[in-house]
């Protein structure tokens, strides 16, 4: 698949704000308004309004477009509308309603000290110029919010660069991709694969499988020129062509891995060890807290049982 080399190659009025490991950043300079798409974690949250000052030259950050409502995808949402509190938030009603809820805000918190501790003495620290003592969680649950609701075909002006919004839910239901019209650029949602930086596809299907392949299809009819996936950053142009038939190549391998297992009647605990000794392999280890991984595999293996009887 991709190398390091082209992972962050975009064009000038994009670039690359990410803090630190676990979650990618990327500005987009329009003419008049500017935006990021994602927040990455909160442990590195000061370390992204750094960067994110740093690329803006001066001007001021106007939206803050949000995939989901995870932690590792808006933790440093509080931190963006700390420094720029007339900046709007944008995201979907579900994920309004999720970050509106006290008990969702303690799991975002909880998760995300969970990942600084994880990340504390990690060697991946260093590539972003961080030491472990710059590792804090520390922020306002009241900048944690969605500010403006977006549906499908909502557009987001920025002065000749326009963001519509697509409706992409599977991995949750407030899944939103962005499609920038004039340069051909489709912003993933998680529903539509995350790579690792060896290039493997994972998935991760909290709602389920028929939902994560209707949204992958919408990807595949958009034809977009550009992808650029989370965790990850832009997929080689060679890799375009084939990558909505990989991704869907990739649910359907965690579907039968679950399906499988549950017909031949083992209980969804015995499924999820198996399948954490499957996909809990090095690479996850490293990106993802334990307690995030296990959230997730559960929800996935409930998902796919609940949604067996589709697409038989």
């Amino acid at each position: 698949m991709n190398n390091a080399e082209e992972r962050f190659q975009f064009p000038v009025d994009i670039k690359r704000v990410t803090a630190g490991p676990g979650g990618e950043v990327f500005l987009v300079i329009g003419r008049k308004m500017t935006a990021v798409v994602d927040c990455g974690m909160a442990f590195c949250g000061e370390r992204l309004v750094e960067n994110t000052k740093k690329a803006l030259g001066g001007r001021k950050l106007d939206y803050i477009l949000l995939t989901h409502s995870h932690y590792d995808h808006m933790g440093g949402l509080p931190y963006l509308k700390k420094e720029w509190p007339e900046a709007v938030s944008v995201g979907a009603q579900h994920a309004q309603n999720v970050l509106n809820k006290q008990s969702a805000r303690n799991v975002i918190r909880e998760l995300s000290l969970a990942a600084g501790e994880m990340y504390r003495h990690s060697q991946q620290l260093s590539a972003y110029g961080l030491e472990s003592e710059d590792i804090a969680v520390t922020y306002d649950d009241r900048d944690v919010s969605v500010d403006r609701v977006v549906v499908e075909g909502d557009q987001i002006e920025l002065g000749g660069m326009t963001f519509q919004v697509l409706e992409t839910p599977g991995h949750t239901d407030c899944s939103i991709s962005y499609y920038l019209l004039e340069k051909g650029i489709l912003f993933l949602s998680e529903t539509m694969g995350c790579l690792t930086p060896d290039g493997d596809i994972m998935l991760a299907m909290l709602k389920g499988y028929g939902q994560t392949v209707r949204s992958i299809e919408k990807g595949r009819q958009l034809m977009p020129d550009c992808i650029i996936a989370p965790h990850y950053g832009k997929v080689s142009d060679s890799l375009i062509k084939n990558y909505w038939n990989s991704v869907k190549e990739k649910a359907d391998e965690y579907r039968t891995f679950i399906l499988d297992r549950y017909q031949s009647g083992l209980s969804e605990d015995t499924i999820y060890e198996e399948y954490k000794s499957e996909y809990w392999h090095n690479i996850t280890k490293n990106q993802q807290p334990l307690e995030a991984f296990e959230i997730n595999g559960r929800l996935i293996i409930k998902a796919m049982i609940r949604d067996q009887s589709e697409y038989l």
